[in-house]
């Protein structure tokens, strides 16, 4: 069977300082609050505009952190294509994510290594990523690290 066509990137095509391409990505109500429900997060900033603003003193509904996650690592695999592992990661949410948002999405690889201390190797990216809104504002800076695989010559 034959599936769709998608990049595979190595580990030996990633360089330090190397940019992922920009992307844009509109935040809805819906999204929102459909990722909410997805995700079991039935708090009211979530999926409550009245209770985001009065009670939260929120802009509007706001996106749950496990969403947020997912389009980290979406927005990285689809640099690195589906054979990118995700090895670790740290979050820091400045701001919300409101429905509304333009985000848009920028990174830069940090480091490239290889790691062998778990008695088997790994060839290691680590890239700093940004969610920014439609002010750009930064609101969700990331530090991603990610296992890619290795040209067969390289191995």
């Amino acid at each position: 069977m034959n599936g769709p066509a998608y990049r595979r990137l190595t580990w030996d095509e990633v360089q330090p300082g190397q940019r992922l391409p920009p992307a844009r990505d509109q935040l809805d109500v819906g999204r929102v609050v459909a990722s909410a429900a997805a995700t079991w997060t039935f708090f009211g900033g979530h999926t409550d505009a009245d209770y985001a603003r009065s009670v939260q003193g929120r802009d509007h509904v706001y996106l749950a952190t496990g969403p947020i996650l997912g389009l980290l690592d979406r927005y990285v695999t689809s640099w690195a294509g589906p054979e990118a592992f995700l090895a670790k990661r740290s979050v820091r949410m400045v701001d919300s994510l409101y429905a509304g948002d333009d985000l848009r999405f920028g990174g830069v690889v940090t480091r490239t290594w290889v790691d062998d201390t778990r008695g088997y190797r790994r060839a290691l990216v680590e890239i700093d990523v940004q969610i920014r809104n439609g002010t750009d504002a930064a609101c969700v800076l990331a530090t991603v690290c990610y296992q890619l695989p290795q040209d067969d010559a390289s191995g």
